[in-house]
């Protein structure tokens, strides 16, 4: 958002709590959660995601932290 204002993503709304992301996966397909939910909470734990967050919504919307 920060360097492509331009483009149509915008938040609409800031809350004092995160929201959840939700990721469709078919009914059956736990190892692939797993993995999903594994590689979130790695990407977590090293910064990468706030990084990314930070990279393109200027600020990081992953955070429980009330903004």
């Amino acid at each position: 958002m920060r360097n492509h204002p331009e483009e149509p993503v915008k938040i609409v709304a800031l809350t004092e709590t995160t929201s959840s992301s939700l990721i469709p996966v078919r009914k059956g397909e736990q190892n692939l959660l797993e993995a999903i939910n594994q590689a979130l909470e790695e990407m977590r734990q090293s910064g990468e995601l706030k990084a990314i967050s930070e990279k393109y919504f200027g600020m990081d919307v992953t955070s429980n932290e009330v903004r």
